[in-house]
């Protein structure tokens, strides 16, 4: 059974429109399905958890039921032998909306390695989409979904990070929380990338331009005016590369460090337009000791990568990075902005979604 989501706000109600559209075709193909919509009090990320614990739930019922037999290969009595999971005992996870709304779903899921997840892109940015390839005309990517001639396995981001609250009034210090977890697919970063994420979608003008199909705008409009007043800092790195060997660097003057796992990010910039989703590695991006004119006159470079190879201009690749900053920085996945923070860990899990198209 295919478990369709939807957010019906994306992009100012788009979603509903959207799900009219779709919903036909699922029930010409003959396949058995269900629309979930989110809501303010159930959003996505609770959908998803609540149907993949249900899904495990029965799969740990299922397995207990199995003879003993079944488990053991004749030549090896001493090692338990479990099954490749067959696509019928998985979870297919349909996702309609935007970048926030793929995030949302893949913060939901309880266990990966029993999911399947399609996407049906109809939000502003659509970043992911438009890396992976996934047609906007919502016919064509239905059918591709039923057809699953598009199946494929990407990495997954994981980020950690130590929480940073501003003090309030009665506590005269500022709170430092535990530590917070969150997956993504595109990227993550600190600094400039993520404010402009959390000051865009902040924005009264987004739902405006929404509107009238120019939700990418809000991005670029925001971005200059944080190249002018955003605070700049001090970033130490730790990259290791996955065989064992790590190096340290420090970085002045940054206005942000991204992980790229994916191409494009916030409407389309290529910061690392390297990044592959199947390499097992992030790509990292520092731009350090650039002044503001030149940075302002490198920015839409990074729409086609052109400001790769510039002076001040760092791609880095890795398969774990830390970034410790001086000040604490916006932090986000995906374009979701949980939090603020001085110290961010991102990783990944290689080839742990697998998606339908």
């Amino acid at each position: 059974m295919y478990h369709i989501i939807i957010n019906p706000a994306s992009r100012s109600g788009k979603g509903q429109k959207g799900w009219e559209k779709a919903e036909p075709l699922f029930k010409e193909s003959g396949e058995e399905y269900e629309a979930h919509f989110s809501t303010e009090e159930k959003g996505i990320r609770d959908i998803v958890r609540e149907l993949t614990e249900a899904a495990a739930a029965r799969r740990r019922e299922a397995q207990q039921e199995k003879p003993p037999a079944e488990l053991l290969p004749p030549d090896r009595f001493w090692a338990v032998w479990e099954a490749p999971e067959r696509p019928e005992n998985k979870t297919d996870l349909i996702i309609m909306g935007g970048d926030g709304s793929l995030n949302e779903a893949l913060n939901g899921v309880s266990d990966f390695s029993a999911v399947r997840i399609g996407m049906i892109p109809i939000g502003s940015g659509n970043d992911f989409a438009q890396d992976a390839k996934i047609s906007a005309n919502i016919e064509e990517t239905v059918k591709s979904i039923l057809t699953g001639d598009r199946q494929r396995k990407l990495d997954l981001g994981r980020v950690t990070w130590k929480s940073e609250t501003e003090p309030s009034p009665e506590e005269g210090t500022a709170a430092l929380a535990a530590l917070c977890h969150r997956n993504f697919i595109i990227s993550s970063g600190v600094g400039f990338d993520a404010q402009v994420c959390y000051d865009a979608d902040h924005s009264r003008w987004k739902k405006l331009l929404n509107k009238i199909g120019l939700g990418k705008l809000i991005y670029i409009f925001t971005a200059i005016r944080l190249i002018l007043t955003a605070k700049r800092a001090r970033l130490e790195v730790d990259l290791h590369a996955g065989d064992g060997s790590s190096k340290q660097m420090e970085f002045d003057d940054c206005l942000f460090a991204v992980c790229m796992n994916h191409r494009f990010e916030g409407g389309g910039f290529q910061f690392s337009p390297e990044a592959d989703p199947a390499d097992g590695k992030l790509d990292l991006c520092i731009p350090s000791g650039i002044s503001k004119l030149r940075f302002f006159l490198l920015f839409p470079k990074a729409y086609s990568g052109g400001h790769v190879g510039a002076k001040g201009i760092h791609i880095l690749k890795g398969s774990r990075v830390i970034i410790r900053s001086d000040i604490p920085l916006y932090i986000h996945t995906d374009g979701e902005v949980p939090d603020r923070t001085r110290e961010a860990e991102m990783t990944l899990l290689p080839g742990a979604l697998e998606m339908l198209n």
